[in-house]
């Protein structure tokens, strides 16, 4: 089972399931009428909804493990779920922007939700900036994708992630608008244990050198996998 849950990955195969045989049916997808003129693609669209939702329950889980499906954002108003998901999404989007500033950040926030309180912003960028008291593995990894202009295979992305690379390939073939053109994926650096800010720092590291098509240098630490091995060898 993947770390995103026994859920999510039953409405993944169910969905790639979907996608083979709608393929075989429809080999020219120019043709077959897309969501509108398909109930393969029309069915396919609402798993990949679905999935999208289990993605905000994973998310909600890891970051704010207190919330639940009926859980309040806060004090101010109501909301799901989903809601804190989104607002979780949008202060780690404000932060990748703006650094660590929360006056910042709760601007950039506000912008998307008017309503938000500035105490959820706050408490949700604590939550972000905490670092992990045992740290465990994690990978930076690395997607090549097709270039749409050229048809050549590029590097695409790079990320970290403590889920398995599959996992991670799967989500951002639902979620991202360029996941259509991934090709292929593989493991850059692994680490048996490390802390949120290391690991970060090793994908800013690769981001910087390799420059993938798809990331945005983020305003945080850079640092080589190898000197953060000789650190944390150093501190045992």
């Amino acid at each position: 089972m993947s770390g995103y849950g026994a859920q999510f990955d039953w409405l993944a195969q169910r969905w790639a399931a979907l996608e083979s045989e709608h393929d075989k049916i429809h080999p020219d997808r120019d043709q077959c009428g897309g969501v509108g003129g398909c109930s393969m693609m029309l069915a396919a669209h609402r798993l990949e909804t679905e999935l999208v939702a289990e993605l905000d329950k994973w998310r909600c889980r890891t970051l704010l493990p207190s919330c639940s499906d009926d859980s309040p954002v806060d004090e101010d108003n109501g909301g799901g779920l989903r809601r804190r998901g989104e607002i979780v999404a949008a202060v780690r989007e404000a932060r990748t922007e703006h650094g660590d500033d929360p006056g910042a950040i709760f601007d950039a926030v506000r912008e998307q939700y008017p309503d938000v309180s500035e105490d959820t912003v706050r408490r949700t960028l604590a939550r972000l900036r905490q670092p992990m008291a045992n740290p465990v593995a994690g990978i930076v990894y690395a997607l090549d994708v097709r270039d749409p202009g050229s048809g050549d295979i590029v590097l695409g992305y790079v990320g970290q992630t403590r889920q398995g690379l599959s996992a991670r390939m799967a989500a951002h073939r639902l979620t991202q608008t360029w996941g259509d053109t991934i090709i292929s994926g593989r493991v850059l650096e692994e680490f048996e244990s490390i802390s949120n800010q290391d690991l970060l720092a090793a994908e800013a590291h690769y981001i910087a050198e390799l420059e993938p098509i798809h990331n945005r240098l983020k305003p945080t630490r850079s640092e080589s996998p190898e000197t953060i091995r000789e650190r944390m060898v150093a501190a045992s």
